[in-house]
């Protein structure tokens, strides 16, 4: 029996492998595999890239660029990693490259707000501070740099936020506060915040 199936996966899978090769080859102008050593390997005009390592010499390429070139570079190692790691894996291994791969994430968005930052583009670089901050709620410093861009510049609703969640996550985890200069940005962009209101009140 076992020998009938294999004879029978054999009939039906052959045809659709050969016909789709014979496909390949003339689309492309070359077979997507060769037969070496009795197996199929990737033909030698194939390279075969995963995201991930994409992601990685994106973010390498970044870091050595001046501002504006490392921007786009960021942007296109940002785009390869909007989606999930190996989403239908459930795997102990999956889990933990997946949670590497957030941190990494979190390094290359706030790598390319320093580079809005640099360029006097402060608007966006809250904005990548903000998502970096959505992917790794312990970050202090993130917070810092959100607070920091917010007391200069007037904003106080997203970087006060992101303070707040930050204060409940560290407090229902480890039960300390956040880093004193942390607090200290809050309390300066609170005050901020709070002095127009007394200002329009008090006239």
């Amino acid at each position: 029996l076992v020998c009938v199936g294999l004879l029978c996966c054999w009939f039906f899978m052959f045809p659709a492998f050969f016909f789709g090769r014979c496909i390949f080859l003339q689309i492309l102008g070359f077979n997507l595999t060769v037969y070496d050593g009795g197996f199929y390997r990737l033909a030698d005009e194939v390279s075969l890239r995963y995201d991930v390592g994409a992601f990685h010499d994106l973010v390498q390429f970044g870091t050595v660029s001046p501002p504006e070139q490392a921007y786009g570079y960021l942007d296109l190692a940002l785009d390869l990693a909007r989606g999930e790691f190996l989403a239908t894996q459930e795997t102990e291994w999956r889990l933990g490259r997946a949670q590497a791969l957030r941190g990494a994430v979190a390094d290359a968005l706030v790598l390319q707000a320093r580079c809005a930052e640099a360029l006097g583009w402060h608007e966006r670089a809250l904005t990548n501070y903000a998502e970096a901050y959505l992917r790794q709620p312990l970050r202090e410093d993130i917070v810092a740099h959100m607070l920091r861009l917010s007391v200069d510049h007037g904003w106080s609703d997203g970087a006060l936020t992101a303070y707040e969640r930050l204060s409940r996550e560290l407090q229902a985890r480890y039960a300390m506060p956040p880093a004193p200069e942390v607090q200290a940005l809050a309390a300066q962009l609170r005050q901020a915040a709070e002095t127009p209101q007394e200002a329009v009140a008090s006239a």
